[in-house]
């Protein structure tokens, strides 16, 4: 493993455990959740899913998941203990995918937005229905600098859903002043769309990935370190019901999906699958 890769994750292991909801609870008015939540390791996935980015439920209880950049162009489906059951190529190029979708028709939605240089001017979603795979391309209409040493801007993503038509983005924020993750919306057809923000929220964490429930009550974003889940009233995705912020410290996670209207399942780089399930 290269130096820089050593360094990062050490960096990202010492974020994760040093890390405490009370900036959140502060300035964003969540609840802490720890007394709520039950967190247990419940698997393990094998050495194909290395860098485990994006998860997603199926109606049998299996999840679909990916490798992050530079990984194959494939997705696996595992069981809840991370059991390899089925190995799908997509006919896409696997530059930086972060995250993983469903819509309600039978369609998967693969983030390739990976954007830490802040420098890419490919971004896109890749739509896989019936064997045929669309490209959903995007730009940040307000992006105006692409110096990949610009680092500390706000023009990464590694977190989105599928909601009635339209993908929700959420952006990993690289800056160490402004801490707004901002909303972005993409419709969830092929075409080539420039996005703005619309709605921001004040998280102290990187965005890493995001899942919304199954009865779209309830979404969450999880970070290294921490995870947040909002309320969602009238259909509409906003930030306006923060409920609860839980410490998670549980390494380089980077994947989220819903079971059930409360209960989630995250993995981290390091092949690991955990159980967050709600008590109260």
């Amino acid at each position: 493993m290269p130096f820089y890769y050593k360094f990062y994750a050490i960096w990202i292991l010492t974020k994760s455990l040093s890390c405490s909801c009370s900036p959140e609870v502060k300035n964003s008015d969540f609840k802490k959740g720890k007394s709520l939540y039950d967190v247990s390791e419940i698997g393990k996935m094998p050495k194909v899913i290395d860098e485990s980015s994006g998860l997603v439920a199926n109606e049998d209880g299996s999840f679909w998941t990916h490798n992050d950049s530079g990984g194959a162009a494939e997705i696996y489906r595992i069981d809840t203990e991370g059991n390899l059951l089925e190995t799908k190529a997509i006919q896409a190029k696997n530059t930086d995918w972060e995250d993983i979708s469903k819509d309600n028709k039978g369609g998967i939605f693969l983030g390739d937005f990976g954007n830490n240089a802040q420098n890419r001017q490919d971004l896109c979603v890749y739509k896989v229905q019936n064997e045929k795979t669309e490209k959903i391309s995007f730009q940040y209409g307000n992006q105006q600098n692409f110096d990949s040493e610009n680092i500390a801007q706000n023009f990464d993503c590694e977190a989105f859903f599928w909601f009635k038509n339209k993908l929700y983005l959420f952006s990993k924020n690289w800056s160490k002043t402004d801490k707004g993750v901002m909303l972005y919306t993409l419709p969830d057809v092929a075409g080539n769309y420039t996005i703005y923000p619309k709605d921001s929220i004040y998280l102290k964490a990187q965005v890493t990935a995001a899942s919304i429930n199954p009865t779209s009550t309830e979404f969450a974003l999880m970070t290294y370190g921490k995870l947040f889940f909002f309320g969602i009233e009238n259909e509409e995705i906003n930030f306006k019901k923060p409920l609860y912020c839980l410490k998670i410290s549980k390494k380089q996670t980077e994947a989220i999906a819903y079971i059930n209207e409360t209960d989630v399942v995250i993995s981290n780089e390091q092949r690991q699958l955990f159980s967050v399930k709600r008590t109260k």
